[in-house]
């Protein structure tokens, strides 16, 4: 979520609604006033994901992600 409004101040959006599901996610939001729809959820998700792949196992909060990755570099999260 505090990624979510990073990025809705940024972007100068509405956030009308959301639902967060176990595979993905739905959002409602306005026309932002910076870039467009496609531009806001490219950067959400980037953002997201460089998260979440940082995370190792057993870290705190609600999202748990294990990747099963073979190398140094972990799989593609969206």
């Amino acid at each position: 979520m505090k990624v979510l409004d990073e990025i809705r101040k940024r972007h100068k959006f509405d956030l009308v609604g959301y639902v967060v599901m176990p595979e993905h996610v739905h959002l409602l939001i306005g026309e932002p006033e910076k870039g467009n729809p496609s531009k806001v959820l490219q950067v959400l998700k980037q953002k997201v994901s460089r998260t979440l792949r940082g995370r190792k196992n057993g870290s705190s909060g609600q999202i748990g992600f294990v990747f099963d990755a073979e190398g140094d570099e972990a799989p593609a999260f969206w």
